[in-house]
């Protein structure tokens, strides 16, 4: 089997095991209360991390942090990462060549089966490893729309911003690389912004 199969098989188990183990009712409404408790556990287990390595793979950006692979964090929503004004990676640098042209259909296509081979989003993940090399995680901040800022302590930003209302929509989860660890999952519920676990 290859890494894109194993990949998409592994990301198909972990989301039956979960659904299979939560019920409608493990969720709460993530009001500031839940929020602020969210933002306490990502801060402390985050806090002082270095980013491990980053990939986008079956339309997740996957962050993962600690000198050896620790903590995942899992993007589904609009993410962008910055350093200060100037732009790194964005949601969309998967369509573009490295060069800022908007690249072919059949060049997606044959990008995204190569995992973004000869797009602007390889070039940027390059960019943000390079930048990010020896820093830390500095802090977490969660707005009160429940859109997430992951800051290192050399000024370089991840944001997620919750984009969809759809129902059951799956903005960005946290769990640590570890079996049955706890997933933290923020999602969309019948217009209403929940945190399961």
């Amino acid at each position: 089997m290859n890494k894109r199969k194993a990949l998409k098989q592994n990301i198909e188990n972990i989301k039956r095991r979960l659904q299979n183990k939560h019920s409608v009712h493990d969720y709460t409404f993530f009001d500031s209360q839940e929020r602020i408790k969210f933002k306490e556990i990502l801060s402390d287990k985050l806090s002082g991390q270095k980013l491990f390595d980053c990939c986008k793979n079956l339309g997740i950006f996957i962050v993962s942090f600690g000198e050896e692979l620790k903590y995942v964090l899992h993007i589904e929503c609009f993410y962008r990462i910055r350093i200060g004004e100037r732009l790194i990676l964005t949601y969309n640098d998967e369509f573009y060549a490295p060069n800022g042209e908007m690249l072919t259909r059949k060049e997606i296509k044959k990008s995204q089966r190569k995992f973004y081979k000869n797009s602007l989003l390889e070039h940027s993940f390059e960019e943000f490893k390079f930048l990010t090399k020896g820093a830390v995680v500095s802090s977490i901040e969660i707005n009160e729309v429940g859109d997430l800022y992951v800051s290192f302590d050399n000024g370089v930003i991840i944001e997620a911003f919750l984009d969809c209302m759809g129902q059951n929509n799956e903005f960005y989860r946290f769990f640590e690389y570890k079996n049955d660890s706890p997933h933290y999952i923020v999602k969309c519920l019948a217009g209403k912004i929940i945190l399961q676990n």
